[in-house]
């Protein structure tokens, strides 16, 4: 998974290789998300934006679909290994 903000690639994380799960926050000057990483998957659980776009996202594995938190120019994709 890849971590971007403000459109600049600033974390990126081996789902394949996390055994136990965790949590962390991104905090900018424009507010914070809680992420949580497990084997395969990464989501957003909380943030303190107005929509909560990227909590009701829930869960991402792979696919096409990208994480997106306009507010916090935050975005969190993943790239397929083929």
């Amino acid at each position: 998974a890849r971590i971007w903000l403000d459109g600049e690639i600033t974390q990126e994380i081996d789902l394949t290789a996390v055994v136990i799960p965790y949590e962390f926050d991104i905090t900018t000057e424009l507010g914070t998300n809680r992420v949580r990483v497990e084997h395969g998957s990464i989501q957003v659980v909380s943030a303190d934006c107005p929509d909560q776009v990227c909590v009701d996202m829930g869960p991402i594995s792979g696919g096409y679909v990208p994480i997106a938190c306009v507010p916090h120019e935050l975005v969190i994709d993943i790239v397929s290994e083929d």
